[in-house]
Order: structure tokens, then C-alpha cells, then sequence
């Protein structure tokens, strides 16, 4: 098995925490290859966004450090669909994301467009942090923020 392939699959099953779920079966892994010009400019957008957000975090001691799984996979397995799907697959997309300084928040607000002055990102506080959200959650709001790199397809 390929590195890369074998260090997604190991994050995807370190990050699966579904109390009730068994550990899902990983059947594909699809590299994302950005080839296009779109798809060079937006990796190039990602690369520079990421870059001076790392710079400007270097200089900045306040900054809030968070310790987020690096897969969504808890909350995103819920949202997954297998109607009409007689293999019963699931997928998700693994995607770099650059969270920055990040506000956290232990309400749920749903019109929140932005995050706040000073903050890259916002993350929700899990209710063993005194939030309410179950597994943790993050929101970028730039498209830069974040670069697609895998689709798992699983059972």
C-alpha cells in the first residue's frame, strides 16, 4: 500500500470515535490531483492563504490552539447517504484545511456569516467542554481555506 494511502486510511480509522458504530471498512482511496487550471489556481490560492496565516499565527502568542481531528468523519457519517446504493458505500472528502485563529463558541449559532473580528475560523466547544455539540466541529469562511487531497469510499 502506497504511503499517502496507508496514512489516510490510518487518520480516517484514528479519527472514527462513533460510540455505536463499528469501525467502517475503507474499499477505495482516490487521490485528489489538481491538474486543471482551476484547479492550480485554487491550490495556489490555498497554498498563499495558508501561508500567511502561519506567518501572521508565528508572530501572534494569543493565538488559541485546537486540537481538532483531522477528519470530520464523526459528524460527516451522519449526513452520508446510501439510498439506492446496493454496495452500501459511504465517502467522504478529505480536504486540508486551514483554520487559523480560531474563535470557539460553546452555542450553536446558525446566522453566524463570518467569524469574528480578529478570528480565521470558528470552532464549536464539544459538551465535555462546556459546549453542545457532540464531536467536535470547525467553519472556515474563505474557499481558500481549504483544499480537497482524498475521497475514502467505505462500509
Amino acid at each position: 500500500m502506497a504511503y499517502w494511502r496507508r496514512r489516510i486510511s490510518n487518520t480516517f480509522l484514528a479519527a472514527w470515535k462513533h460510540a455505536k458504530k463499528p469501525f467502517p471498512t475503507i474499499r477505495n482511496i482516490f487521490y485528489v490531483v489538481h491538474s486543471s487550471a482551476d484547479a492550480l489556481a485554487h491550490l495556489s490560492r490555498f497554498s498563499n492563504y495558508s501561508r500567511d496565516v502561519w506567518s501572521r499565527d508565528l508572530l501572534d502568542e494569543r493565538i488559541f490552539k485546537r486540537n481538532i481531528p483531522s477528519f470530520a468523519c464523526l459528524e460527516a457519517d451522519g449526513y452520508a447517504s446510501r439510498k439506492g446504493n446496493k454496495d452500501k458505500l459511504k465517502s467522504i472528502i478529505l480536504n486540508h484545511v486551514v483554520l487559523g485563529r480560531t474563535h470557539l463558541t460553546r452555542q450553536v449559532d446558525h446566522n453566524m456569516q463570518h467569524a469574528p473580528d480578529i478570528y480565521n475560523s470558528v470552532t464549536g466547544a464539544t459538551v465535555e467542554e462546556g459546549g453542545t455539540l457532540q464531536y467536535h466541529e470547525a467553519v472556515v469562511y474563505r474557499e481558500d481555506a481549504m483544499c480537497a487531497s482524498a475521497v475514502i469510499f467505505y462500509q
